[in-house]
């Protein structure tokens, strides 16, 4: 039950820093008998290249994102400036970039964040909404 604590503990540090590489170190008592595992990242790197165009914009949006290798899927989510989900969107790819329009209604002016995510790769970037 330790384990899995720790673990759980460990996932949980290493994912709230998305943008920089985190190593933690765990003391475990010689009579816990865990094997030692080494994990390289949880999230490697960011997304190399994303674009939003025009920003600001009216919800209507050009969004480009390159990445560093082939992705299968991406997760695209709009948060609102108190981290409401606004937004959310699955694309799908076969190749290391992909351009997505979005038209995205009933926003209030304002800002917002859109991220995208995949199995590799988060990157977040601001939105600002005209009406």
């Amino acid at each position: 039950m330790k384990k899995i604590a720790l673990f759980v503990l460990f996932i949980a540090i290493a994912t709230s820093h998305g943008n920089s590489q985190t190593v933690v170190m765990l003391k475990l008592p010689n009579n816990c008998n865990a094997n030692t595992t080494q994990i390289n990242s949880v999230l490697k790197d960011k997304v190399s290249n994303l674009e939003l165009y025009p920003n600001p914009n009216s919800g209507n949006f050009t969004l480009i994102m390159s990445f560093h290798d082939i992705i299968d899927k991406a997760l695209i989510s709009v948060y609102d400036t108190k981290g409401k989900l606004v937004y959310k969107e699955a694309v799908y790819s076969d190749s290391d970039k992909l351009v997505k329009q979005l038209h995205i209604v009933g926003l209030l002016a304002g800002t917002y964040v859109l991220e995208v995510k995949t199995a590799k790769y988060i990157s977040s970037i601001k939105v600002i909404i005209n009406k």
